[in-house]
């Protein structure tokens, strides 16, 4: 009873109250807070104060059902995974008055990650989302070994790499002295750039990451400017067809994970065909983070995967990747986009989790928008323990005691081989 009068106290003697007068968050989690209302019949309509977008949080709150304790709601407050340290009182009302909780976020632990340390890709390929792979690269102890028209040959003059990369008819190796070489199907390995600890090729954008923790647009050979400290980069697009009046546009993201573990994105759509001004956006989407996918998933150093301020699984991952983007406009105002992202755990479990989003008008011409989320096991043939895995365009490479099955777009696994290539 002296706990309920004191939150009440603080809450200027309304009819209810919270049963703690204050919470702490970290970035990127979220707490559960229950309401008391000692008093009878329907429970009030609760309806949360607006809260400054620059807090990072978000609040909502729900009735309950009749219970003893008189539970008769619940907030729930989330921050997001760039919410800033700070205290911010979350409030509560009704027509019988209103109360307020404080929130306390606190900052992540700080950390520093090694960018020569971090995991490369040892084998990629030329697999889009709507197409299945028809060259093969990968790493054999130093040496890069080529699949063409089904056939396994070495790549001359390739030794001691430590990545591959593979995107619109060109592959791409950096050794771990430094060199970024690229080659077609029908050209030998040329030099492209010294100092490079890194290499991430996509459709619509290939980057090399510098030793020094800057980056390259290689397909531009510029620098990416104001931009440094970088350990990991990833990218995504697509090209969209524009139905009312013709033509295209293609938007494109890149996310560059820092050295303190905050991840940037800067996102750019470009129109190819109308005389439309390109437009280009830049923000910081995570603090703390120890990945990030193409899509914009982060992997925190709880070991978590977060989209924005929504946790995929509340268990620890051990690696996250995406898939490219798909999207769809079926006319002239509806537009559909599908962000995926494989989360795979200590326990040899490998799920895929979709978010889509439709967005569009109705008849009346008022803006429309629908979102879902869907969450399904990836499994192995005979639904044995996953070691590991890479994505390869749409499709998914996965290794287990019984060797490397690749999927098609259905994710039904067959056993293929990469001989030398490690789980």
């Amino acid at each position: 009873m002296k706990k309920l009068l004191l939150v009440l106290l603080f809450s200027g003697c309304a009819p209810f109250a919270f049963d703690v007068a204050s919470v702490e968050l970290t970035p990127g989690s979220s707490v559960t807070v229950p309401i008391i209302a000692p008093v009878q019949g329907a429970a009030p309509e609760w309806i949360v104060e607006p809260v400054a977008s620059e807090t990072g949080l978000i609040a909502t709150v729900g009735k309950t059902p009749p219970n003893p304790r008189n539970v008769r709601g619940v907030l729930i407050v989330s921050a997001s995974l760039v919410a800033p340290p700070g205290r911010t009182r979350v409030a509560v009302k009704t027509d019988e008055g209103s109360i307020s909780l404080e929130v306390v976020v606190k900052p992540l632990p700080s950390i520093a990650l090694d960018r020569e340390q971090r995991v490369r890709e040892t084998i990629a390929s030329d697999a889009t989302e709507f197409t299945s792979a028809k060259w093969f690269v990968w790493i054999v102890q130093g040496a890069v070994m080529q699949r063409l028209a089904n056939v396994d040959t070495q790549v001359a003059g390739l030794t001691d790499v430590r990545a591959v990369g593979l995107a619109n008819g060109e592959a791409y190796a950096v050794t771990n002295g430094g060199t970024l070489f690229k080659w077609t199907e029908n050209t030998a390995p040329e030099r492209v750039l010294e100092g490079i600890a890194d290499v991430h090729a996509g459709p619509f954008s290939v980057l090399a990451l510098e030793k020094t923790g800057t980056v390259i647009d290689v397909l531009t050979a510029q620098q990416v400017p104001d931009l440094q400290d970088v350990v990991a980069i990833r990218s995504s697009g697509f090209v969209q067809q524009i139905i009312n009046g013709g033509g295209q546009y293609r938007a494109t993201s890149r996310f560059f994970l820092k050295q303190d573990g905050a991840v940037e994105q800067r996102s750019s759509v470009e129109y190819l065909s109308q005389q439309l001004p390109n437009t280009s956006e830049q923000k910081v989407i995570a603090r703390s983070a120890t990945d990030v996918t193409g899509a914009g998933f982060v992997l925190a150093t709880d070991g978590r995967a977060y989209l924005q301020s929504s946790f995929l699984h509340d268990l620890r991952a051990r690696k996250i990747a995406s898939p490219p983007r798909t999207s769809s406009q079926s006319n002239a105002t509806t537009f559909s986009s599908a962000n995926a992202c494989y989360v795979l755990f200590d326990d040899g479990a490998l799920w895929l989790t979709t978010i889509s989003k439709t967005s569009g008008e109705n008849q009346q011409g008022a803006p429309t928008s629908r979102e879902g989320l869907t969450q399904v096991p990836v499994r192995a043939p005979g639904d044995v323990k996953i070691d590991g895995f890479h994505l390869l365009g749409a499709q998914v490479l996965i290794s287990t005691a019984e060797g490397f099955f690749l999927s098609d777009a259905s994710l039904r696994f067959q056993p293929v081989s990469f001989p030398g290539l490690e789980p």
